[in-house]
């Protein structure tokens, strides 16, 4: 791991610190990952005021089949594309707070770690039961993120996706931003399904289904409407177009 934090004589901030320390001790012991070693590094300031609380976890796995080595992009065309676990629509901290310069205060983000565990163990279920084709973590950006990168990283095959309307008891905003925790989607050939809510349901895992792989085209409801090659060559050179502008 690696630590780091601002000045730790600050009250404050050396409560971001124990409740870190805490809090990584809590997830070790519940997901039975061992933090084996690593550095502090206090001090971290500029003229604001010290930098937010930014603990750093490496982690190295061993799988040991390569057969059931699960890659996040799309697949195959036809494919059904689910969320497994529940969009609550939390906002607060998130990236798109981050760059609309907004200030969400819907509470802290609270990370269910029994609930944390079934899924990861639900999905290695489903990989290894061969289930499902792609599996991405829902995570920093929120869904849309994740489903735009599941069909950029499919590379020059083009595969992307048209999900359904996303319109109901959340906004389109928190459906398509919201970083609530523990949610991965996963594609998985239609005939696969009931096999996949079957096991979903016996780790008491949401499953919602939202839509399908289909070539060339990235679509969400009617408000986005998109050639994935056109997403894979913003994401290709976006480097190139800030470091020239």
């Amino acid at each position: 791991n690696c630590l780091n934090f601002g000045n730790p004589n600050d009250p404050e901030i050396y409560w971001q610190f124990r409740e870190v320390i805490r809090g990584i001790s809590e997830a070790c012991n519940v997901l039975e990952t061992p933090v084996t070693g690593g550095n502090v590094s206090f001090y971290n300031e500029h003229p604001g005021g010290g930098i937010f609380p930014t603990p750093v976890i490496g982690m190295l796995g061993l799988i040991e089949d390569a057969e059931f080595i699960l890659t996040p992009e799309f697949k195959q065309t036809g494919d059904s594309i689910a969320i497994l676990g529940t969009t609550h629509g939390r906002m607060t901290g998130s990236e798109f707070d981050r760059c609309s310069g907004t200030e969400t205060d819907q509470g802290t983000l609270i990370l269910d770690l029994q609930l944390e565990k079934r899924l990861q163990e639900l999905c290695h279920g489903l990989i290894r039961k061969n289930l499902i084709h792609s599996a991405h973590d829902c995570s920093e950006g929120g869904l849309g993120v994740c489903l735009a990168e599941s069909s950029i990283m499919s590379g020059e095959r083009f595969l992307g996706a048209k999900i359904d309307d996303l319109s109901g008891r959340l906004t389109l905003l928190e459906w398509l931003f919201a970083e609530d925790q523990s949610r991965i989607v996963i594609s998985y050939s239609g005939d696969k399904e009931p096999e996949v809510s079957e096991l979903c349901a016996s780790y008491r895992i949401p499953f919602m289904k939202i839509g399908m792989v289909r070539p060339e085209m990235f679509s969400i409801g009617s408000v986005v409407n998109l050639r994935v090659e056109d997403l894979v060559t913003a994401y290709n050179g976006s480097l190139e177009q800030i470091i020239t502008a």
